[in-house]
């Protein structure tokens, strides 16, 4: 089963347009925020490469640019494509609307 994360808007914290810049995620490009957003739907470079129909080398360039800029280095005991979801998904907490894919509503599974 493949959940789906969707925002009918912006987080709060967050200024659209903007130049507020006070969070972990603000230093991302548009494009970087993107990538990342696919990773925690739980896409892997390949699946988020022909989704934004680019090349699955481009996609590694950024996910290695979003851990780059998140200050995740590599080390034996953390999974850093894990961590930067984390980050992502704390960045946007709470989601007004949070929508779950696969048929589960938000609260059912007991998350909310």
């Amino acid at each position: 089963m493949t959940t789906t994360l969707s925002r009918s808007a912006p987080a709060p914290d967050r200024a659209v347009g903007g130049t507020h810049r006070d969070g972990p995620l603000d230093q991302l490009s548009p494009r970087e925020l993107e990538v990342l957003a696919l990773m925690a739907e739980g896409r892997s470079n390949a699946g988020i490469a022909r989704h934004l129909v680019v090349a699955e080398g481009t996609v590694e360039k950024h996910v290695r640019s979003i851990l780059m800029k998140l200050h995740l280095p590599e080390t034996t005991d953390d999974h850093r494509r894990v961590l930067a979801v984390l980050a992502f998904l704390d960045a946007r907490l709470p989601i007004p609307g949070l929508a779950l894919g696969g048929g589960a509503q938000q609260g059912e599974d007991g998350w909310g």
